[in-house]
């Protein structure tokens, strides 16, 4: 899927750099990730853990009394994961380990082939500098594997677009990306629009390579033209309705509602995930545009860049997650930028100094370049994340997880024996603690069949509920309650509210737990009810 650029001068672009390049990066985020893929279990990534488990028990992915079909692949991922290695939590992440080496050995070795040695081997590097690779790669979710497959579909794109392919070699590309696109749409709805985007990208590529023949054909038929965007955006923008986008993207569950309307979202998170880096990318962009050598694949990767992030902050759910399949190709303006300072640089210190000076010039160069970006935040955060110097380090994946091991042992004997437990996270309890009835949780209500208070959430098959008399009513059932919560969603209108909280503290005692774990629990006992006294909520697990 190669098309390397015909100006693009006799460069080290051979397989055996390309390798080298792509290896390089690969084994750097190897390197990062040893230390960090031990983390407390998150809430997302437990839907695929549990569910893997009941593949691997039952044939079908059952978490309790329900069922989770999203990214059904990397469930199955998970659960061949889980019989080559056991179940476990790090068996869980290699899946998303595995892609994330491979996002970044292919983008290594690909940007080789088309820009140079220097190129491919900054890209892939940077895209293990990027916080969120790290984040992703260690986490048991679908999201270095949603950007693989795109970064390929991409890949087959910028080919199509490439000058003198055969036709047919250009159809094969089109219909390899036409069978990876369910794939990758299983994963991430968001494939529409990267696709959709890769197209735009390719068409600029194909409009970049007859740029005199088009704009002839602009000057002389300026309403034809204009009519034919018209309707190119007018089918574009039906086929969005037609497929449900518009409503997709304009909603947010509650945990999410106060960035909706955030358009500068992705601008003040990309600002503190690289504080170098991200100010550059305007300077870079200029640079790598302007490179004649390098101009189409920095058009390709410009545009993708700039239209995954106007059309994500457009969308009211936002998380830098949700754009990480973007992130390589962000690092591909970087790293083009880079190269071409490097082989001005070198052009500059070979003209100045003769040949031995020019090249002590150069290697001078590099050595600047190479310690600007060894002492920057992301430089060195990257090297002692590499050295597994974490102590120090604010920025590591999930460090402010709840991490409920800790308080297993003052909680485990009091769930096995209440009648019921309520809980903050769901997820969490049936990991940690194999059970519970009711989840406390406001966000988890508007996913339920009822999208009310004791609605079913049907990958659980258990109620939710989020009003303060919804859980005064199971505090009311006969016997013992455990309610389990997370420091962090108290108060929250978007997980318990201040309302529901003070219903149980009203009501029970609480547990003495170490605070560092981030969970409190509380013991309820009704000793007195009578079976006439309950006051008619739905069993959990009935429907």
């Amino acid at each position: 899927m190669t098309s390397v650029d015909p100006q693009l001068p006799a460069m080290r672009r051979g397989w055996g750099w390309s390798l080298c390049a792509g290896l390089a990066g690969a084994f750097l985020l190897l390197l990062m990730a040893r230390g960090v893929i031990q983390h407390p279990p998150h809430y997302d990534e437990l839907l695929h853990a549990l569910s893997a488990r009941g593949l691997v028990e039952s044939g079908a992915p059952v978490i309790a009394d329900g069922r989770y079909v999203r990214a059904q692949a990397y469930t199955q991922l998970v659960a061949w994961s889980y019989v080559a290695f056991g179940d476990s939590l790090l068996s869980a992440r290699l899946p998303a380990l595995a892609a994330g080496t491979l996002l970044v050995l292919s983008m290594g070795v690909w940007v080789t082939r088309q820009a140079g040695f220097v190129a491919g081997l900054a890209t892939a590097l940077l895209i293990c500098a990027v916080p969120s690779t790290l984040d992703v790669s260690v986490f048991a979710r679908f999201y270095t594997l949603h950007a693989l497959f795109i970064a390929l579909i991409f890949m087959a794109l910028f080919a199509v677009a490439g000058p003198g392919r055969p036709l047919a070699w250009r159809l094969v590309l089109v219909a390899a990306v036409a069978a990876v696109f369910p794939f990758a749409k299983s994963l991430q709805q968001s494939t529409i629009v990267a696709v959709g985007v890769a197209v735009g990208a390719t068409v600029m590529v194909a409009v970049l390579d007859s740029w005199i023949t088009v704009r002839a054909w602009v000057v002389r038929r300026p309403v034809v033209t204009a009519a034919v965007m018209g309707l190119v955006m007018a089918v574009g923008l039906l086929l969005a309705w037609q497929l449900g986008l518009f409503e997709q993207f304009r909603s947010a569950p509650l945990w999410a509602a106060r960035d909706a309307g955030r358009l500068q979202y992705y601008i003040v998170a990309f600002r503190e995930e690289l504080p170098l880096l991200w100010p550059l990318l305007p300077v870079a962009t200029l640079l790598a545009v302007t490179d004649p050598a390098r101009q189409r694949l920095a058009v390709f990767c410009v545009v993708i860049v700039l239209a995954v992030l106007l059309v994500h902050s457009l969308a009211a759910q936002k998380s830098v997650r949700y754009v990480y399949y973007m992130v390589p190709w962000m690092c591909g303006i970087w790293a083009l930028a880079l190269a071409r300072v490097i082989e001005a640089g070198g052009r500059y210190a070979g003209s100045r100094g003769g040949l031995a000076g020019g090249r002590l010039l150069r290697l001078a160069g590099v050595a600047a370049l190479g310690l600007t970006l060894l002492f920057s935040v992301e430089g060195a955060r990257t090297l002692n994340v590499a050295a597994g110097r974490l102590a120090q380090l604010d920025r590591l994946p999930f460090k402010d997880e709840p991490d409920w091991r800790p308080v297993m042992d003052a909680i485990r004997d009091r769930a096995a024996a209440a009648d019921r437990v309520v809980t903050s996270n769901a997820m969490k309890a049936l990991y940690h603690l194999g059970r519970y009835d009711y989840e406390l949780n406001a966000t988890i209500v508007p996913e339920t069949d009822t999208f009310q208070d004791f609605g079913i959430d049907d990958r659980t098959g258990r109620p939710a509920i989020g009003r303060a008399d919804s859980i005064a009513r199971v505090l009311d059932l006969p016997g013992t309650t455990l309610v389990v919560l997370e420091t962090e969603k108290l108060g929250r209108t978007s997980g318990v509210s201040a309302e529901a909280l003070a219903v149980i503290v009203a009501r029970c005692a609480e547990l003495d737990l170490a605070a560092q774990a981030g969970v409190r629990a509380w013991w309820c006992d009704r000793p007195n009810a009578n079976p006439g006294d309950d006051p008619g909520i739905p069993p959990s697990g009935s429907r």
